[in-house]
């Protein structure tokens, strides 16, 4: 299914999934539409933050290599900055270092 509607139909699904507080199922809704994005771009960062953010009570590793790639993509400093921020702190050791420079950067200003 690679229909440009599908995307945005499965992350319909994942926000009616979080309404019944099923954090699991969006997370799997997520997933497949993030099979379906470009493999690179803001938008694939922006689905990866939203996938990350629903992963992060249940799955917090998950939730970092998420974060961690999103970051890779976004092009803006203050948009990484605000990613960096939802990495949950006592992840911070398990960080890649360039991860953990945008982290330090966000910190000092």
């Amino acid at each position: 299914c690679e229909e440009p509607w599908a995307q945005d139909v499965l992350r319909a699904a994942a926000a009616a999934a979080l309404r019944r507080t099923d954090p699991e199922a969006a997370a799997r809704y997520l997933r497949r539409a993030l099979l379906l994005s470009p493999p690179d771009g803001p938008a694939r960062a922006e689905l990866l933050v939203e996938l990350a953010t629903v992963e992060r009570d249940f799955a917090p590793r998950a939730a970092l290599r998420h974060l961690t790639q999103a970051l890779l993509l976004l092009p803006d400093p203050a948009r990484q900055a605000e990613v960096a921020g939802r990495i949950p702190p006592f992840l911070l050791d398990d960080c890649p270092p360039a991860t953990l420079d945008t982290v330090a950067a966000t910190a000092t200003g």
